[in-house]
């Protein structure tokens, strides 16, 4: 076997010298794997992999573009084609394992070794190539081609020996990442005791994303038309924007603001034809997006039931259904077009729900952070007694998310407990 010459670097990846010559493209990006310019995995760059030789890097992310065996002289050849990321690479050529005379002394079929793709077997002392803790999916028979064997210069030449398809495992990874949302805070209505609970598990939680669902400020003082009536204004947007700063102060965290029915009152009193009204509405709304734009966090404008961002095969928006079976039609009305779970806020009522169709639409309500009767315009209303504290939070990837919900017990809330968040 002759050692062939590297390929040129790959956005900074040195490949291995060893590769195999295969009869269909074979190749490695930094996002991917791809074989036989056909199938396209995802591959993370983040997890070990043991390389050829059984020897595991664990000073940085390595990945396997493709492997291979072919018989040779009553045994096995073994390819590989190998890319570290690092620029140190140890580099293994391949190993012939035992053929029909086993090495051992012992009878019995030829010994695999941790070179072979389909793992060690029999072979005491050989350790196997593995992704632990990932899913793996076994690739069909044949994948990649044949690989036809290429002789050594002691051969005289170039050999090829019958072909073996041989099934292959390519690492497919999910890199998940944890996400947290809550919704309705209104401003300087917010319950302290929530809202120091809410920081507290963002802090000990570490969500790589964050979602406010909208009506972060409460603005009471604009209904009717902007007729004035309600608490003032400025400690209104200063307390509800203080409530996110808050948040993004910590370390690496992505926050999304959405905007709620509350705070589109600005938009809309913006153009009002009253010019009292109207310049107010617009110096409040600028705070707003400037303070977005100092946090980097996307602000989404209120559109009802066209607003919304998504995350995995999720869709997060303030919400538009107000009735006591929101969280299922909700579900049945947003999740479409490869959006399975919907999370919302909007009726403070905190809960879960199936949608009435066979693929199992999710709505997800993350309730209030206030208390119940804390709000002088609700309190006449039966609605009322159904609203919650809660936070929504779980895990996601390119393509899913699972949320949990936890909902504060009322008893707890009236004897001012902080919050019980299992860890």
């Amino acid at each position: 076997m002759t050692k062939r010459k590297p390929r040129k670097p790959i956005y900074g990846i040195k490949p291995a010298l060893w590769e195999a010559q295969c009869s269909s493209d074979a190749h490695a990006t930094l996002g991917e794997i791809q074989v036989g310019g056909t199938e396209t995995m995802l591959f993370s760059t983040r997890d070990l992999i043991e390389p050829p030789g059984g020897i595991v890097h664990d000073d940085g992310p390595k990945r396997v573009a493709y492997s291979a065996k072919t018989p040779y002289e009553g045994g096995f050849l073994l390819f590989y084609r190998y890319y570290d990321v690092n620029a140190s690479i140890q580099e293994t050529p391949p190993q012939p394992t035992a053929g029909p005379d086993r090495d051992d002394g012992k009878d019995g079929p030829p010994l695999r070794t941790a070179h072979d793709p389909r793992g060690s077997q029999d072979a005491p002392g050989e350790r196997r190539g593995s992704l632990a803790g990932h899913e793996v999916n076994q690739m069909p028979a044949g994948v990649g081609g044949p690989c036809p064997l290429q002789a050594g210069p002691d051969a005289g030449g170039t050999a090829q020996a019958e072909q073996e398809p041989i099934p292959q495992t390519i690492a497919i990874v999910r890199p998940w990442k944890r996400f947290a949302a809550v919704g309705c805070s209104h401003g300087p209505y917010i319950d302290p005791i929530a809202r120091k609970s809410v920081i507290d598990f963002v802090r000990s939680y570490a969500p790589h994303r964050f979602h406010h669902l909208g009506d972060f400020t409460d603005l009471s003082a604009l209904m009717g038309n902007g007729a004035g009536q309600g608490d003032p204004l400025a400690p209104d947007i200063d307390e509800g924007l203080a409530f996110l700063e808050e948040l993004k102060a910590f370390k690496d965290l992505e926050m999304v603001i959405h905007e709620g029915n509350h705070e589109a009152r600005l938009r809309r009193l913006a153009q009002s034809r009253n010019e009292v009204i109207a310049e107010c509405s617009r110096l409040l709304l600028i705070q707003i997006e400037q303070k977005a734009l100092a946090l980097k966090a996307p602000l989404i404008e209120y559109k009802g039931i066209w607003s919304g961002s998504r995350l995995g095969n999720a869709l997060l928006t303030h919400g538009s259904i107000f009735n006591e079976a929101a969280c299922r039609d909700m579900a049945e009305m947003y999740c479409k077009d490869g959006v399975g779970v919907v999370i919302s806020a909007h009726t403070h009522a905190p809960g879960m729900a199936m949608g009435r169709r066979d693929d199992n639409p999710l709505g997800v309500n993350v309730g209030t952070l206030t208390r119940r009767a804390c709000m002088d315009y609700a309190n006449n209303r039966r609605k009322t007694f159904s609203w919650g504290q809660a936070i929504c939070f779980g895990e996601y990837c390119d393509d899913l998310l699972i949320p949990t919900l936890y909902v504060q017990p009322l008893a707890l809330i009236e004897a001012d407990q902080p919050w019980r968040i299992p860890a």
